[in-house]
């Protein structure tokens, strides 16, 4: 084997990611009503024991965009070293809306280990589901850090304390025509 195959652990784990993704889009039926492949085909996407097929690129990319998360682009980027993390938010998010969203969800994965575990013991449906869950906190996590990095880095944001405003701020007036008061706005 040279060093540009892939290795069975990297197959199995992509094909597992993929197996996350389908559940995460509410399963095989849900899926294939959405993408230009069969249930059973996409079935052989995630079966173990068939370690020679994989999902086409434009059915993984339409699935994460159903799901709302890059599960097997995540597991991709994690073989080959690398962290996904997503762009700025879109929708205005601020850095208090992220956090409180990811502590919200900070429970959920040790919730799904304490119910996959009542029964003393765990299934490979329920280890992917905490796996899953677990995705999912991991997103929300970077939406944080993408958010802090956005609160510091937008000119309308306060400066950090002991670092004095960033230096393409303008300041208070605008475009300095102007001072403000502390207690009477625009003199």
């Amino acid at each position: 084997m040279t060093a540009t195959q892939p290795v069975e652990e990297d197959l199995r784990a992509l094909k597992t990611a993929f197996r996350r993704l389908i559940g995460a889009v509410g399963g095989l039926v849900a899926a294939s009503a959405c993408v230009r492949v069969s249930t059973s085909q996409l079935a052989r996407y995630y079966d173990l024991n068939d370690l020679g097929t994989f999902p086409p690129i434009d059915v993984v990319t339409q699935l994460e965009r159903i799901a709302g998360e890059p599960i097997v682009a995540v597991e991709q980027a994690r073989l080959t070293g690398h962290r996904l993390v997503p762009e700025r938010a879109r929708d205005g998010a601020t850095l208090a809306a992220e956090v409180a969203a990811f502590a919200r969800a900070a429970g959920e994965v040790p919730a799904a280990l304490c119910e996959a575990l009542a029964d003393g013991e765990m299934s490979q449906a329920e280890a992917d589901a905490i796996g899953a869950v677990a995705m999912r906190l991991a997103a929300k996590l970077a939406r944080v850090t993408v958010a802090a990095e956005a609160a510091v880095s937008s000119p309308a944001a306060p400066a950090v304390k002991g670092e004095g405003a960033p230096a393409d701020r303008r300041p208070l007036g605008g475009d300095g025509g102007g001072r403000l008061s502390p207690r009477r706005g625009r003199r």
